[in-house]
This record gives C-alpha cells, structure tokens and sequence, in this order.
C-alpha cells in the first residue's frame, strides 16, 4: 500500500513537472521577427462572361428536332483577367487569372503575396479584361460584339507610393461598395521566410 502511493506520488510529481516544462518551453521565443514588409493583393470578382446570340431562320429550326427547339442559338465565353504589378518600375508579377469551375463560371479569386524590402515603394497594379479565345470565325458584328464586352468588363489599377514599415502587411483590395482597389493596412504580421 505504501509502495502503490510513493508511485502515485512520483506520477503526479512527473506529470506536474511535464506540464510546467510544456508551460515554460511554450514562452520561449522562436524563429525571428521578419525584416521585410508584404504587399497583399486580395479580392473576389464575379465571373464576366461575353455571349453571342443570334435568331435561328426557319430552315435552321426545320434541321433541329422539335424538342430540341429553341428561337435563338447562343455562344458564350467566361473572360480571363490580367494580373500586372510593378514596384518601383520593375515588373514583379504578371499572371493570367480565369475563373474556376468546369464551366468557368465560379468568381475569379486573387490572392498575392508579394514581399518587399521596408520602405516608400511606386506601386503599380494593373487588373485587365483579355479578349476569349474564340474558336470559329465571327462576323464583324459579332466582333464588334465581343469588343464591347471586354471593354465593358471591369478593369482595376492603382498607381501610388506606398510606406512599407518592417514586418508589416500592406493590402490592395475593395472596401465595401466602393468599386476601386483600396489601401488597407494590416495589423498582422508578415509571414516569415
């Protein structure tokens, strides 16, 4: 009985020595704070999509079976985005977003990191509409069109100079109802690298 207590009494002595050794070592610092600052480039848009319909003559519907009729015959593309930043004149990121899904109709997501030296930095981004690949040839109506969608599309830049303080995060996105790309400084801290 004794022995079976001086055990219970060494298990709870060891555990409690476990527990406050986790307890110190969990305020020990680890790794080092970042040197460099981030520019983060995050929003959403809606997938902006181009379509082409034209009437269907009467020959075109004798050709198509009766339940398979429809008045007008449609053609529709999602449109892809450029993604261009420049810091301090220097092309730093040039990418070609398109929307997700298997019908490429999911909203176009942009997340990047970008991580620069601590400082005033020209940034320049530049968010642009690209004209579909459209397989097929297109009447100049048609062209005309597709031109007036993508020029129609919304199109983003920003140009200015930004303070990138050490270890900071400084954001590019939009801010409630207003329809253009916006500073948001971030309390949080830049991720290490």
């Amino acid at each position: 009985m004794f022995e079976l207590l001086i055990r219970r009494a060494a298990q709870v002595a060891a555990s409690a020595g476990l527990l406050g050794a986790t307890a110190l070592l969990g305020q020990w610092p680890s790794g080092t704070e970042p040197h460099h600052a981030v520019l983060r480039l995050a929003w959403r848009l809606p997938g902006e999509r181009v379509k082409l319909c034209h009437e269907l003559s009467e020959e075109e519907l004798a050709r198509v079976p009766i339940h398979m009729r429809r008045p007008q015959e449609c053609r529709e593309w999602t449109l892809a985005y450029s993604l261009s930043v420049a810091v301090d004149g220097r092309e730093v990121r040039t990418r070609t977003l398109t929307p997700p899904g298997v019908h490429r109709d999911r909203p176009l997501f942009v997340h990047e990191d970008l991580a620069l030296e601590p400082g005033v930095h020209e940034v320049t981004v530049r968010f642009a509409p690209v004209a579909p690949a459209i397989d097929g040839a297109l009447t100049p109506a048609e062209a005309e069109q597709v031109a007036a969608a993508v020029a129609a599309a919304r199109t983003d830049a920003f140009d200015g100079a930004l303070d990138f303080p050490p270890a900071r995060v400084r954001m590019l996105t939009y801010r409630g109802a207003e329809p253009t790309l916006t500073v948001v400084d971030s309390a949080s801290r830049a991720a290490g690298s």
